[in-house]
């Protein structure tokens, strides 16, 4: 039995009352219609109302004095690129082989991912002598932009000669026991002007403000990067599903046929893959 299932069972029983003679089977040939107010009104709805009290609970929370001032964390799949939406799905003459980025489901799901933590307030950044010389400014109530040593990335980081600086986050994590969060930049939207390097942190142990370390990319960069820039893309995950057993082989002659067949219906329907095997996780409007 799954554990909403369990779940289930023992809240109809305490909904009947104490000393109800109601078996496990009768209660599956007879579902229970007396349900919690306000939580659902028929057995689908009380079922998905179940489901949804096992979904992992992921939390963003925030000081006091910066509620309401700063701009929220939201799900990565609001943060579409411009040029993503407007991209048609076929260019040319739209036949065979002209399909765009658009169609590409792999690419969508890597959009979708996680949640979008923004920049909390404007920062005035000037970078001069070919990005090894970076001046902030910022008139934001916190330290909102800090620095590292140079001596930690070495003098052979692709970044150089940009030195490392550090945007401050708001936003504290919570999230299930066991569970920890992936964060990167946004996936295939990049930002020209700066890049946060990626890390993964355990959320679960560590509750505490994680600030995202970047660079900047524009080395003639002069401007104000705003107050709900996308700075780094949120994706938690279960470290007990993260490992795994690793090995390289050849093909069983099976493994091969089965290759051989998804080869032959991606070529009788170009889009098998999306229509036939994907399983789309939102109703996002541009895909």
């Amino acid at each position: 039995m799954k554990d909403y299932e369990s779940a289930a069972w023992k809240l109809d029983t305490l909904r009947v009352g104490i000393g109800a003679t109601t078996t496990r089977d009768q209660h599956r040939r007879k579902p229970c219609t007396a349900y919690p107010a306000g939580v659902a009104t028929s057995p689908l709805a009380y079922h998905y109302t179940m489901l949804n009290l096992f979904k992992p609970k992921i939390e963003f929370l925030t000081h006091p004095k910066n509620h309401g001032l700063i701009p929220e964390p939201y799900p990565a799949i609001q943060h579409l690129p411009s040029w993503y939406k407007k991209l048609p799905h076929r260019k040319g003459h739209k036949g065979i082989h002209t399909g765009t980025v658009k169609r590409c489901a792999p690419f969508l799901d890597a959009m979708e991912l996680g949640y979008i933590i923004p920049l909390a307030g404007d920062i005035e950044i000037v970078t001069s002598d070919e990005g090894a010389t970076v001046n902030t400014e910022s008139e934001f109530w916190d330290k909102i932009i800090g620095t590292h040593s140079d001596f930690q990335l070495g003098p052979d980081h692709p970044s150089r000669p940009s030195p490392t600086l550090k945007f401050s986050n708001f936003w504290a994590m919570k999230v299930p026991v066991g569970w920890s969060v992936l964060f990167v930049p946004p996936l295939n939207r990049p930002d020209p002007k700066f890049e946060c390097f990626s890390g993964v942190v355990e959320c679960d142990k560590y509750f505490n403000f994680v600030n995202f370390p970047f660079f900047m990319k524009d080395r003639n960069f002069s401007g104000i990067i705003p107050q709900g820039t996308p700075m780094v893309q949120a994706i938690p995950f279960k470290r007990a599903t993260a490992k795994t057993n690793f090995c390289c082989g050849v093909l069983s002659d099976e493994q091969t046929t089965q290759v051989e067949d998804t080869i032959k219906r991606l070529k009788g329907h170009e889009s098998h893959y999306r229509d036939n095997l994907w399983d789309k996780k939102t109703k996002c409007p541009y895909s």
